[in-house]
């Protein structure tokens, strides 16, 4: 923008066109810093709320009485307590009637391993009274329990 033209101008107008300009740059600047020095408004910050849903999984063996549907009558049904990778967290009943009642059941522990040799492994670690020599997938054997539940076996004779 070319500015000589001004110079020719009326004095009273050149003066007045300044005085504008002086006003709108003043003005301009007074506003920035009347926001630069707005007052606090105090208490603490606004939050936002948001709806969370939290899934809690269910557990990897519930507590329960577990028949044997391939052979009822060999292995009977087994409690379990709900305790994971516990010694001596299930009872095996041998009754047919999935009721997990018996007058003397057999005290056995359960673990929970992806395969045979950690099962085994996860077995000895227990320190058990007897020595724990394979372990058994429990759902290949007929229980309808995760495939990774195992029993810790001990010899069949002493």
């Amino acid at each position: 923008m070319n500015l000589r033209p001004l110079g020719r101008l009326n004095p009273m107008l050149r003066h007045t066109l300044r005085g504008a300009a002086t006003l709108i740059v003043v003005s301009g600047l007074a506003a920035l810093a009347g926001s630069a020095c707005a007052p606090d408004p105090g208490g603490p910050p606004p939050t936002t709320t948001v709806n969370t849903t939290t899934t809690i999984a269910p557990p990897w063996l519930a507590a329960g009485c577990y028949t044997n549907t391939m052979q009822p009558l060999l292995l009977g049904s087994v409690e379990f307590s709900g305790a994971e990778n516990q010694l001596g967290n299930a009872l095996q009943h041998f009754t047919t009637n999935g009721t997990c009642s018996s007058g003397s059941p057999e005290t056995e522990t359960i673990v929970r391993s992806p395969d045979a040799a950690s099962a085994l492994a996860l077995c000895e670690s227990l320190d058990g009274p007897e020595t724990f020599v394979s372990a058994s997938n429990l759902s290949h054997y007929g229980w309808n329990v995760p495939v990774d539940a195992w029993f810790c076996q001990t010899p069949l004779f002493p």
